[in-house]
């Protein structure tokens, strides 16, 4: 899965940054920033590559902290063991469902519905 460089939540563009050096050094795979609207993820950890599974469920671990805060659940924004199993859940849904064509497939809905055809 490709991560992107922002992603938009309603209103809020978070920015996903990259720092191995960081993580490191803090003993973290990720950190959300609300503050300042951004997700850090890292590729290598003490100088090993991190899988690429363990990268999307970390980018969803960090993403659940942000739908929690901007949901002003402030309770469950700082709560591990719920943001552990809401990002694993969400990263399931996106790798093993097909997304792809929606926007394609939308379109040829919108057409149709013009037409009057199914």
């Amino acid at each position: 899965m490709r991560i992107p460089d922002r992603i938009k939540i309603l209103d809020q563009i978070i920015k996903i940054t990259w720092n191995d050096r960081y993580c490191t050094k803090e003993g973290v795979l990720g950190q959300s920033n609300l503050s300042f609207n951004e997700i850090m993820l890292c590729h290598k950890y003490d100088g090993r590559e991190i899988p690429q599974e363990k990268i999307n469920q970390t980018f969803f671990h960090e993403l659940s902290h942000f739908i929690m805060y901007i949901m002003r659940r402030e309770k469950l924004v700082h709560d591990e063991t719920f943001v552990d199993n809401l990002g694993t859940v969400l990263c399931n849904i996106m790798l093993n469902n097909d997304f792809k064509g929606e926007k394609e497939n939308e379109g040829k809905i919108k057409a149709k519905r013009k037409t009057g055809t199914r």
